[in-house]
């Protein structure tokens, strides 16, 4: 089983590191300010990007963009980038590295932004590491940064240069927006965010957070039953003759699945719980006669997805599970058919699951493992080796 299991790793590790390098549709606008259609290789730039790769079709050659040749670009329904030639404030936000200064210390540039809110009055944002910047145009206005700094006052003290609320206040205020709003906004991307749509849609005109993609559903309910490849051996170190291998065995499971996803990150990342009934029944010898072993059980294995989107449709997963046993064992024992032997109780504890998989539209299949369980643990004198591969196939509910 190990073996399988491997395998299926080794698999499906090889197909993600293909995976994530997928190329998708978007487009570019060049110097000549002619829009070209084309793919574009997703790298989910965490620091704002300086070029990029694309091509034509599926059947062209991979070529790359840079910022100098190229004013705009974006992926659908992902992210838009635009060209400025624009300062910038580089002081620093390290704060080992403060200036004991208030005012920006700018810096001209050529720089891609990427576009957070688009309308009206339209928010940018610039990212290196830990270094971010937000940036602003409200109509045909010039591209202005708004204006955050922190320095080292008197005593060396930290103090805070949020000249961005006058901006705000200035520039991008519609309707009631009172002083005490704008001056408890904080510079952050989910804050800014939300004022400027707010901003757009008081002054009638149609506002888009650009970089977010659109998905249907926060919360997943999915059915799963599947069928399990166990192998269970138990061990007596007071009495060897006891020892018994139950070999390996074919059973069923079956379990729903809530389905929590995560509002970042592009609704890769999922919270999982699955309660499921599992059920092994064998028989083995040893050196004192005959043994059997009835196991059921209700677990809920909570655990984390992360997801890799190939289409719309389609994506592989990863997943990691905590399993915890709910006490609800069914009279699980071990029974021997000698004299004066008396039944083993079965009493699991927790343990880990890890699995991967794949789904399309609603429906999905995954290989779960779980390494190492035990399931006799109201016995210190004995010992088990269990482990259990599960193949799932699971249809979304909605």
């Amino acid at each position: 089983m190990k073996t399988l299991f491997l395998f299926l790793s080794l698999a499906l590790i090889a197909f993600t590191c293909f995976a994530q390098n997928n190329f998708e549709p978007g487009y570019y606008i060049g110097n000549n300010n002619q829009r070209v259609e084309c793919k574009i290789k997703n790298l989910e730039w965490s620091n704002s990007p300086k070029e990029f790769d694309f091509k034509l079709n599926e059947k062209n050659a991979t070529q790359t963009a840079t910022i100098d040749s190229v004013k705009e670009f974006g992926i659908t329904g992902s992210s838009k980038y635009v060209r400025f030639d624009t300062r910038i404030d580089r002081s620093s936000m390290d704060m080992d590295k403060l200036s004991k200064t208030r005012n920006p210390s700018w810096s001209e540039e050529r720089l891609f932004l990427k576009v957070l809110v688009e309308g009206k009055a339209t928010l940018y944002y610039y990212s290196e590491n830990v270094f971010v910047r937000y940036f602003y145009k409200v109509g045909d206005s010039t591209l202005k940064q708004l204006i955050f700094k922190e320095y080292f006052a008197g005593n060396n003290e930290i103090a805070s240069n949020t000249e961005f609320r006058q901006q705000l206040w200035m520039e991008v205020k519609c309707g009631d927006v009172g002083m005490d709003q704008v001056g408890n906004i904080r510079y952050s991307k989910n804050e800014l965010t939300r004022y400027f749509q707010k901003y757009n849609s008081c002054m009638g005109g149609k506002t888009e957070q650009v970089n977010k993609r659109s998905f249907a559903n926060q919360f997943n309910l999915r059915v799963t039953p599947g069928i399990t490849f166990t192998s269970i051996a138990v061990k007596d170190i007071t009495t060897p003759e006891r020892s018994t291998d139950f070999g390996n065995k074919t059973g069923f499971r079956f379990g729903m699945e809530a389905e929590y996803m995560l509002p970042f990150m592009k609704n890769k990342w999922g919270l999982i719980a699955e309660p499921s009934y599992l059920y092994f029944k064998a028989n083995g010898t040893n050196q004192l006669g005959n043994a059997t072993i009835d196991y059921q059980s209700i677990e809920i294995p909570f655990g984390v997805r992360h997801y890799f989107y190939l289409k719309d449709d389609l994506n592989i997963f990863l997943d990691a599970f905590l399993v915890i046993n709910t006490g609800i064992t069914f009279d699980s024992q071990i029974l021997f058919d000698y004299q004066y032997a008396a039944p083993v109780i079965i009493k699991t504890k927790g343990s880990i699951a890890l699995g991967a998989g794949v789904a399309y539209k609603r429906i999905s299949a995954e290989a779960r493992y779980s390494p190492e369980r035990e399931i006799l643990s109201g016995y210190p004198n004995w010992f088990t080796d269990c482990q259990i591969i599960w193949l799932i196939i699971g249809y979304r509910l909605f």
